[in-house]
């Protein structure tokens, strides 16, 4: 299916980066592009979107109360696309240290976990923000081998088993999961909408393919 034929839906849980988000996938040729509140009977689109920034719990909770958990599971389960990004792959972690007791989507194995508990050195400044690089654990058609994206955020998960591809990410000395692919689902860290024309071409090749 064609780009301009793709329907893309953003799961809407009160928090994201989601307009900006939006616009960089318009601007990709995308004609059908729409915030996702609630589920609905036919909402079925080719892709689901997962924005970043926001708090875990506040996320989950919106996601239940509104029926967006189900909605991405079936979508899943429909062997649809998947992208999670910041904030929406941590979701897809089992649990968070940003909200004990809290139970993510457990599609990825392993916690999200605070960068200041990751990497208790001294000095070492939290938020991560900035261009950072991420390097795969084999050959990816999503990331090249210099490539840098844009990073702002004080949590960050860890993946400890995954049958596709990781990519990870330096924390002054500590790594942590910034790239995550099993089957139709890919979870980054990172946010592609705010690194540039790094970000456009990691977002138009995942499109793409």
């Amino acid at each position: 299916m064609g780009i301009n034929n793709c329907s893309v839906g953003f799961i809407d849980y009160g928090c994201g980066n989601i307009y900006n988000l939006k616009k960089m996938f318009h601007g990709l040729g995308v004609k059908k592009a729409e915030l996702v509140e609630k589920r609905t009977g036919n909402g079925t689109y080719d892709l689901l979107v997962m924005p970043g920034v926001g708090h875990f719990e506040h996320a989950i909770e919106s996601m239940n109360a509104n029926g967006q958990r189900d909605l991405v599971l079936e979508h899943m389960e429909k062997e649809r696309k998947l992208l999670a990004i910041c904030l929406g792959m941590q979701i897809l972690m089992k649990s968070s240290e940003e909200a004990p007791g809290v139970d993510g989507l457990n599609i990825f194995e392993g916690k999200v976990t605070a960068l200041k508990n990751l990497n208790r050195k001294a000095g070492v400044l939290v938020p991560n923000v900035g261009y950072r690089q991420v390097k795969t654990s084999k050959d990816c058609m999503l990331i090249e081998d210099d490539d840098e994206f844009y990073f702002d955020h004080s949590f960050a998960p860890v993946v400890t088993k995954n049958g596709g591809t990781l990519g990870t990410t330096d924390f002054d000395g500590k790594a942590f999961t910034s790239y995550a692919e099993k089957e139709n689902i890919v979870g980054v860290q990172f946010h592609p909408e705010l690194s540039g024309k790094t970000g456009f071409r990691f977002l138009n090749t995942f499109l793409r393919n």
